[in-house]
């Protein structure tokens, strides 16, 4: 590849980002040979501080043709850019706090993806992400938006009234959670072609085929229950057998919501006030460190999705060749049990915005594990198809439509009582 190319990326100021630096660096052989990251944040003392540490860490480790160019200007970023990263956390930290804690003492889970939380944080942020989206087909449609901020099917669901723009959601939930089962009975997931069904964060693998066709999918249930207990699996592995398909954890959240949220309310905090105090550390040693090596407390928050979705997904951007990602996508006929204008999450060796696997096939699943997995699909739908109306015009009208559209069967009541919550302005 010739040329510089330029990937913006919104919310650089991140104190996690230079785990992207990094795997940025060990995937340099599949990237342009002159790549420029644009970090674009709020802060213009934070943001060169992460660009000038991401700089060190890729000169330290041979890579010093990857650029970091600290900015807090989005529109002229986002202008020179031939590739969008969107992981902007509208209200910052303190909106995860109120989206993950005030759900809870109405025996709900808090969460920043669905449910009340991802409809806060979606009221907050929906607006900020179309101008972004429109200002990118202004310039140049062709130039793909790739979209990390939660919540990702609310995002997608209102940017795609901007005509012509080719936004994506990433995800790695998919692929991990087929990878730990299947190494729980010593397969190796690359050698399994799962058949997966879902929306962000809540789907499952209705069949996973060995290289001979034969569908391992009993043999990864049957393994959730061997060796030791692994919290990943939410769900019981009793209850996804007889469901007949392997879960997603964040299905843990429509087994027992109630159960969920107590357990969440005796935390002594929040996870919003401890990562903001982890970031806090991360960019004192920003400040200091030579860029040879990661600050041991990135650890302490891991961000897998770097490697295993954003790395591989800008490579195929660049490269045009497939390879394994879990990409959110307008449904278009892809699965025909759901609208066309539904937000579908698609797993298999893909390319952004092209080659996509097919739907899974009448073979796939049991019509019972099927028709679990399309409801949910469906319900979650009409979830965010009325989240984004009420994001574009907020009122406790629209506020309480949306919610007790959830499939966690919010009651008008409650959802009048969520509503003030739901509508607070957290300072951005």
């Amino acid at each position: 590849m010739s040329g510089t190319r330029r990937v913006a990326i919104l919310g650089g100021s991140s104190a996690f980002l230079p785990d992207l630096a990094a795997a940025l660096c060990d995937a340099a052989a599949e990237l342009p040979a002159e790549l420029e990251l644009l970090l674009v944040g709020r802060d213009a003392a934070r943001t060169a501080t992460v660009a000038g540490f991401c700089q060190r860490l890729a000169v330290a480790r041979g890579v010093a043709h990857h650029r970091y160019v600290p900015t807090i200007d989005w529109e002229p970023a986002v202008d020179a850019a031939d590739v969008v990263v969107n992981q902007i956390r509208v209200g910052g930290f303190a909106g995860r706090s109120h989206d993950e804690t005030f759900p809870l003492a109405h025996g709900l889970p808090g969460d920043e993806t669905l449910g009340p939380g991802g409809l806060a944080a979606g009221i907050r942020s929906l607006p900020l992400f179309l101008e972004v989206g429109r200002r990118i087909v202004a310039r140049d449609a062709a130039r793909p938006l790739l979209q990390m901020s939660n919540p990702l099917g609310i995002s997608l669901r209102g940017l795609a009234a901007v005509e012509g723009l080719r936004a994506t959601g990433l995800c790695e939930l998919p692929g991990r959670t087929l990878a730990r089962a299947a190494a729980r009975i010593g397969l190796d997931a690359e050698t399994l072609h799962g058949s997966y069904l879902g929306v962000n964060h809540q789907g499952g693998f209705l069949a996973a085929y060995d290289a001979d066709g034969v569908d391992r999918l009993p043999d990864l249930l049957s393994g959730l229950d061997t060796g030791p207990a692994d919290p990943w699996f939410g769900v019981p592995a009793a209850v996804q057998r007889a469901r007949g398909f392997l879960h997603l954890p964040y299905l843990r959240l429509y087994e027992d919501p109630a159960g969920v949220a107590a357990a969440r309310s005796r935390r002594p905090g929040d996870r919003g006030r401890e990562l903001a105090a982890l970031a806090d550390d991360l960019f004192a040693y920003y400040r200091e460190a030579d860029g040879c090596e990661l600050p041991s407390g990135l650890a302490a928050r891991a961000t897998p999705w770097n490697r295993e979705a954003v790395v591989p997904a800008l490579a195929t951007v660049f490269d045009e060749r497939p390879r394994p990602l879990a990409l959110s996508v307008r449904n278009a006929g892809w699965n025909t049990d759901l609208d066309d204008d539904a937000v579908v999450e698609v797993f298999g060796r893909q390319t952004v915005g092209g080659t996509r696997p097919a739907a899974p096939g009448a073979c796939d699943g049991t019509p019972a594990a099927r028709a679990w997995l399309v409801e949910l699909m469906r319900a979650v739908d009409r979830f965010e198809a009325a989240a984004v109306e009420a994001a574009l015009d907020p009122c406790e009208e629209r506020v309480v439509a949306c919610l007790t559209l959830h499939p966690f069967g919010i009651d008008p009541d409650t959802a009048r009582r969520l509503c003030p919550a739901v509508l607070a302005t957290v300072e951005c």
